[in-house]
């Protein structure tokens, strides 16, 4: 099973802007640190919560157990399924008609794919990734689909990195700074949304 992105999200779910305010930054000198940083930790929190915040296209390449008749994607929230293609042992590929399955998206710790009545997978799949679903993923294409607490997380995130420019502080000894607090409130702030299982 495998995993990839596709294409990545367009915008992020904080502004530059949003993040000078946060952090009471006047200068535009170093705005395109700034949106690495938000990059960096809407990536972070993604990773946490195991899932996507804003519209990204996935592609999911799977085994395809005996028997199946539900499949459940990762990275929710579900907004639609592209394609799903099947391959045979020669590696051929053909698209699988949207009209033998069904897509449910409203789950929100993953979405689903089920077989319509009648229908059943192709034969003939290779033992490996014979199935490959492309999706999209996210709250939604813009940073207002987003709830407030991941945004603020990610805020709270950029903003301490932005603070903390090294993974030490060198004076007599050297020590690792420690996430400390913004670590506990950004963890309090996401938990809600982490997906537990997959």
């Amino acid at each position: 099973m495998g995993l990839a992105l596709i294409t990545a999200p367009t915008v992020e779910p904080i502004t530059t802007a949003e993040l000078k305010a946060h952090s009471h930054i006047d200068s535009s000198s170093e705005d395109s640190y700034l949106d690495t940083l938000i990059s960096a930790g809407r990536r972070s929190a993604e990773n946490f919560c195991r899932r996507a915040f804003i519209h990204q296209t996935w592609e999911l390449s799977m085994d395809l157990e005996p028997g199946l008749q539900i499949l459940r994607l990762p990275l929710p929230r579900l907004s639609s399924v592209t394609s799903i293609k099947w391959y045979d042992e020669a590696d051929t590929e053909t698209l699988y008609a949207a009209t033998n399955y069904r897509v449910d998206s409203t789950d929100d710790y993953g979405g689903r794919i089920a077989l319509k009545d009648g229908h059943v997978w192709p034969s003939g799949l290779r033992y490996t990734n014979g199935l490959v679903i492309r999706y999209v993923a996210g709250y939604g294409a813009t940073a207002a689909d987003v709830p407030a607490d991941i945004k603020h997380a990610i805020k709270l995130l950029a903003a301490h990195w932005y603070e903390n420019r090294e993974p030490v502080n060198v004076g007599n000894i050297v020590n690792e700074i420690p996430l400390g607090g913004v670590g506990d409130m950004v963890k309090h702030l996401l938990y809600p949304y982490r997906v537990l299982r997959f």
